[in-house]
């Protein structure tokens, strides 16, 4: 089973007149398909450059974030719609971002370290967020063809779809632990050279298939930092799987199961010593909170729920608001 992987190569007098009225022209052929699944894990994301303002005191500065997006293409009315999804904590407040992309090359394979960027301002009004859920999603096709107008090179990215998403029915054929991989950056931590994220391996916490504190989350075994918000979990088996009845299947299993949205931390608290005399009964508690390795992750079909917010868009608005926020 592989991703899909969307790319366009259209150059346009009139920025992103093929996105807003939605006609797509996509090429996803065989041979734009040259690059084995794992190292397709690797292109599913972008890394998210933040910017916003705090203040202490009275005196303003400036706060750079970073965060991961995922790529993801809704099929709306059978047309293809291709966004970055992350989580809404992540652009909350920032008034600018950048984004970072690998070239394509000619044998439709990602040019490693061949990096374009866009930065945009309004960063956090570009986004669509989620009515309830703590996520977001901002249109990719625009960006793309931004870059494409201004640099002739095409941002390589393989999309997830619907078909990756598990059903209700397949949820319940996962055992109650899974092995899973997470792809992001964890801390912005990236390979910043060949412009590629950090996978990471580890089990579920809580079984998929139930709601965790009745919401659609479950937990997963893998330690989370800042960064690492946003980040895709895959269940992916690339040899053989075993179900719940202990069968054993041969074969490719590949799902996209959620979105990693929180940590849980734990304060271990300790004791300052102080060698002064007069000072020997005065205690000085210390405190630091350390992460118990533990994330909670959004279930991926909630992603779906963006899709008749994505039909109330009006995309009017949306593009002027988009040419304005090119830098």
């Amino acid at each position: 089973m592989k991703l899909l992987i969307l790319q366009t190569n259209k150059k346009s007098a009139i920025l992103i007149f093929s996105f807003f009225t939605f006609t797509f022209s996509f090429s996803q052929t065989k041979d734009s398909l040259k690059i084995e699944i794992s190292e397709q894990f690797f292109n599913t994301t972008v890394k998210i450059q933040a910017f916003k303002e705090g203040q202490v005191n009275g005196k303003k500065y400036k706060i750079s974030t970073t965060g991961t997006a995922l790529v993801f293409s809704f099929s709306i009315d059978s047309i293809n719609i291709p966004c970055l999804v992350t989580n809404k904590h992540v652009i909350e407040n920032c008034t600018r971002g950048i984004l970072k992309f690998n070239n394509t090359g000619y044998d439709k394979t990602p040019i490693y370290g061949d990096i374009v960027s866009i930065e945009l301002k309004n960063f956090e009004k570009l986004w669509l967020k989620h009515p309830t859920e703590d996520l977001a999603i901002l249109f990719l096709q625009p960006i793309k063809d931004v870059i494409n107008n201004r640099t002739g090179k095409n941002p390589f990215t393989i999309s997830l779809t619907e078909e990756y998403i598990p059903t209700l029915s397949v949820e319940k054929q996962f055992l109650a632990l899974e092995e899973i991989i997470m792809v992001g950056y964890p801390k912005g931590f990236s390979d910043s050279v060949n412009n590629i994220p950090i996978l990471r391996r580890g089990v579920t916490a809580t079984p998929i298939y139930l709601n965790y504190n009745n919401k659609r989350r479950f937990l997963i075994d893998i330690p989370i930092f800042p960064g690492s918000s946003g980040s895709p979990v895959f269940i992916y088996n690339p040899v053989s799987y075993t179900d719940k009845r202990g069968n054993t299947h041969f074969g490719k299993r590949f799902s996209f199961v959620g979105i990693v949205a929180d940590s849980r931390n734990y304060d271990a608290v300790g004791e300052s010593i102080l060698e002064e005399p007069e000072k020997k009964d005065k205690k000085i508690e210390t405190k630091v909170s350390l992460p118990m390795g533990i994330a909670i992750v959004i279930k991926s079909s909630v992603l779906l729920d963006f899709e008749p917010e994505i039909k109330k868009t009006n995309l009017k608005t949306y593009s002027d608001l988009f040419l304005k926020s090119i830098q």
